[in-house]
């Protein structure tokens, strides 16, 4: 087999792997977003990632199901065989104050094909007029979002299969920005208004 031959076979299957994927938009509260730096592990970065927990709780039962008849339909294509006596993964975390939320993520970097060298991606987020959100911007818990991902069927081990959710875009209807050190309010504290003069008041005169 000739090398061009070769290289041909591999791209045409990787095109048939790729195809057993679907596309979805997840709309809802976001929580744990990940996406203007990558999500860290044991102090190594993972990638881009963030946690959407639909609008109720029906959306979230007829998403699980949509995913899981996904799998059953390209299953027999996979390359390997699932024990489905074990509880299918379909993405799905338990936070303590959302309940049900699903996770989506991707790769924050690739190799270039041609240098071997590691080239970092930026994940596209907008605002809810499809602008891009400013460099930085990070999406605090309870704002409300909508997600592209495509849901990728694999299976790693008999044990190990499911869906996977290949975040690609995340689109800011509501932005409950994070500010990392928290505010004064979320401590509880009592705050007050700032009166006339204070520092940080503009010069227009409210009547």
């Amino acid at each position: 087999m000739s090398a061009l031959l070769f290289c041909r076979l591999k791209e045409n299957i990787h095109m048939a792997k790729t195809k057993l994927g679907k596309d979805f938009k997840l709309n809802g509260t976001a929580c744990w977003a990940h996406t203007d730096s990558p999500e860290t592990y044991d102090g190594n970065e993972i990638g881009y990632s963030i946690m959407v927990k639909l609008e109720n709780d029906e959306k979230t039962e007829a998403f699980k199901n949509a995913l899981e008849e996904l799998f059953n339909e390209v299953e027999e294509q996979l390359d390997k065989k699932a024990n489905r006596k074990v509880p299918i993964n379909l993405s799905v975390k338990e936070d303590k104050e959302y309940g049900e939320c699903f996770k989506a993520k991707t790769k924050h970097e690739y190799k270039n094909k041609l240098t071997g060298e590691l080239v970092k991606k930026t994940l596209p987020v907008f605002d809810k007029y499809g602008e891009p959100l400013p460099k930085g911007t990070k999406i605090g818990n309870g704002s409300t979002v909508q997600v592209a991902v495509t849901a990728d069927p694999y299976i790693m081990n008999a044990k190990n299969y499911g869906i996977t959710l290949r975040l690609n875009a995340v689109l800011v209807k509501d932005l409950k920005e994070y500010s990392g050190g928290g505010s004064a309010e979320g401590y509880g504290f009592d705050v007050e208004a700032k009166g006339e003069g204070a520092v940080g008041d503009s010069d227009d005169v409210e009547w």
